[in-house]
């Protein structure tokens, strides 16, 4: 039995590297797998290997013979290991040179595209600039503008501004030229009451002297008829206070 097991295990380290690698999914975690299998089927092999050699006439022997076999499959396994080892290398190297050459074509790529991007630039800055060009300019105009507007509006204002005062003085001076043609009135309205007043005394004096006159007329007519007729004269009475006083006349403004 023991013989036939080792047969079995020598034949099986027979088969090449590169068709166990053919054989899994030629990646290295595949042939890592692959290894670390070996190596406890090796142990596992061994101790069963062990087991049997206790039977056998050549004990020591057949115990050496197992352990040259798991020595095979624990070489095998780190072949597998070196293998996988390598084409990880191989993956990495190809990884690097495929970045490399991706670098290499970003760059060609980018120094080609160079002179128009520069282009664009160019044109994005005095784009910038014919805008801010713009910009200043609009401002400009509209500050001007609200100046403009802000000097049309002082302007208006003191147009307003003297027409208010126009108004006021014409309106002071018609005031003045009413309150003095009224003062100019009452004046007048005073100097004719003056007058009329005077007048009236004037009046009022004549009529007094013809009163008085004519009373002392009247008392020598009749002390001349008392003394004809041999009687003497009848007391009278001032004329003055017999003579009705003359009637007033209606005065100018009351």
């Amino acid at each position: 039995m023991p013989r036939l097991l080792c047969a079995g295990l020598m034949a099986s380290l027979l088969i090449p590297v590169a068709a166990l690698a053919e054989a899994g999914d030629g990646s290295s975690k595949a042939l890592r797998a692959e290894a670390s299998a070996l190596r406890q089927a090796a142990q596992v092999e061994f101790d069963a290997s062990k087991a049997e050699c206790q039977k056998a006439f050549r004990v020591n022997y057949c115990i050496e013979q197992a352990v040259e076999l798991r020595v095979a499959k624990v070489n095998r396994a780190r072949t597998l290991e070196a293998e996988a080892t390598k084409l990880e290398l191989t993956a990495k190297r190809r990884a690097v040179e495929a970045r490399e050459a991706e670098q290499a074509e970003a760059d060609r790529q980018r120094e080609a595209n160079r002179p128009a991007e520069e282009a664009a630039a160019r044109d994005a800055v005095r784009a910038r600039e014919a805008a801010a060009a713009e910009s200043q300019s609009r401002r400009e105009h509209d500050a001007g503008a609200a100046a403009q507007r802000a000097r049309e509006a002082t302007v208006a204002r003191q147009k307003g501004q003297a027409a208010d005062a126009g108004r006021r003085a014409e309106n002071e001076a018609a005031a003045a030229t009413r309150a003095d043609q009224a003062a100019k009135d009452r004046q007048a309205y005073d100097e004719r009451r003056e007058k009329y007043r005077a007048k009236e005394a004037e009046r009022a004096a004549e009529a007094q002297a013809k009163a008085e006159k004519q009373a002392r007329i009247d008392a020598r007519r009749a002390a001349k008829a008392a003394a004809a007729a041999g009687k003497p004269p009848r007391a009278h009475k001032k004329r003055d206070e017999a003579a009705p006083a003359p009637a007033p006349s209606n005065q100018p403004g009351g």
